[in-house]
């Protein structure tokens, strides 16, 4: 079965759609606080540690998150988080502008609460399809992920322009519970049940396992290179009159957006290690070749390639967490990678910032190229432990919630 004829399937097309969906306003959450902040009056750097706290939140929330999944099920943690997430979006709309503290620990709250459905999707594939298949799975989800980030803040940022940034926070969290709480009680996501037997849910958390951290780090190093390419990308479109920020980042979806399909269509491989060394040397050049001091319409090639380059290398990730990490985990241990990439970012961000400043877009350039270089000694040392983790996946024919009365 391909990755097609998987989504031709009612359960699992209704499945996928509502993931994407549920995903939509966390691309955007971070944006409106800021712009929500700014509008109360706050400063630039109020406004940003406002915005900092939601990211910090959801960095050290994820993994809880997982672990209460892992625990508790997918659909009792789902419905719950969304709701007390989209509460504290709401009364962070409403806060007045004399008390930014509580907005900041609005801000934190949401973060920490949100609804962890990417890393259950992606237990869930693993859980209903065949290996071959969740890889491929994987890599159009990651394609998607990309075209969420596009659709989400073009919507709510329109609203916000047009009505205000309290009317998109409210418009948000509504989105947010009715999305979240479609995939939470959908019967394909209901029947696992988490992502491991009851008597497997005890022990040590993901993060206790070599090979998760070794996986997290990595993701970390590429999330410091998502980081700083953002910072760069802004910073070209300011010095380049020839190019816009628009035309850049469309570029760089644009092959986002193909590299996940293009992934999956290749002959099927089972050495996933070599893969990752491959696509990590691979990403790097393309962090490079941003760096070098060309006319501005070469960034347009190359972030179409950076792009293209690293969807693969995500979807990989997943893949070698879905065979590393120990049964009774896995969603923490996706959780995990979630809170490295979010981290990352925020590193990348911060730090991506200052390499501008010292040496233009060649500084925050080669810093992401740099971060990329650490992932690949991560992998070049580690690889062993996640190579001694893995475990056999799950037959799908024993596990599959999928029933003829689904479809």
């Amino acid at each position: 079965m391909t990755t097609l004829s998987a989504l031709a399937s009612p359960p699992i097309l209704r499945t996928f759609v509502s993931s994407f969906v549920a995903r939509l306003p966390l691309t955007v959450i971070g944006v409106l606080v800021l712009l929500h902040s700014r509008e109360l009056g706050f400063s630039y750097a109020l406004a940003g540690m406002t915005s900092g706290a939601f990211a910090l939140g959801m960095a050290l929330g994820s993994p809880l998150m997982g672990r209460l999944v892992d625990r508790l099920g997918q659909s009792t943690v789902l419905c719950v988080s969304c709701l007390i997430a989209a509460a504290a979006i709401s009364a962070l709309a409403l806060t007045p502008a004399h008390l930014p503290i509580l907005m900041i620990g609005l801000a934190a709250l949401i973060g920490v609460t949100q609804p962890p459905v990417s890393a259950c999707v992606r237990v869930l594939w693993a859980r209903v399809l065949n290996e071959r298949d969740r890889d491929a799975m994987f890599a159009v989800d990651v394609s998607v992920q990309g075209i969420a980030y596009i659709v989400g803040p073009m919507t709510m940022l329109w609203l916000a322009a047009t009505a205000g940034a309290p009317v998109a926070l409210h418009a948000t969290g509504l989105l947010l519970v009715v999305a979240t709480l479609a995939f939470a009680l959908d019967p394909v996501t209901r029947a696992p049940a988490g992502s491991v037997r009851p008597q497997a849910r005890s022990g040590p958390g993901a993060i206790a396992h070599s090979g998760v951290r070794t996986i997290a780090g990595i993701t970390m190093a590429l999330g410091v290179a998502f980081g700083s390419v953002e910072v760069g990308v802004v910073a070209a479109a300011e010095h380049h009159d020839s190019v816009s920020l628009i035309l850049l980042l469309t570029c760089w979806a644009i092959g986002s957006v193909i590299g996940g399909p293009l992934w999956a269509l290749r002959r099927h491989a089972n050495n996933h290690i070599r893969d990752a060394r491959v696509l990590l040397i691979a990403v790097a050049l393309a962090a490079a070749a941003l760096a070098i001091p060309l006319p501005a319409w070469w960034l347009m090639p190359a972030l179409a390639i950076f792009g293209a380059l690293m969807t693969p290398m995500l979807t990989l990730l997943y893949t070698l967490m879905a065979s590393t990490s120990p049964e009774g985990v896995l969603t923490e241990a996706y959780s995990w990678e979630v809170a490295g990439m979010t981290g990352g970012v925020a590193l990348g961000t911060s730090i991506g910032g200052i390499a501008v400043d010292l040496g233009g877009l060649t500084g925050t350039f080669g810093l992401a190229t740099g971060a990329i270089i650490v992932g690949s000694v991560i992998l070049a040392f580690c690889s062993s432990t996640i190579r001694g983790a893995a475990r056999a996946p799950v037959a799908p024919e024993t596990t599959s919630p999928i029933t003829t009365s689904d479809v």
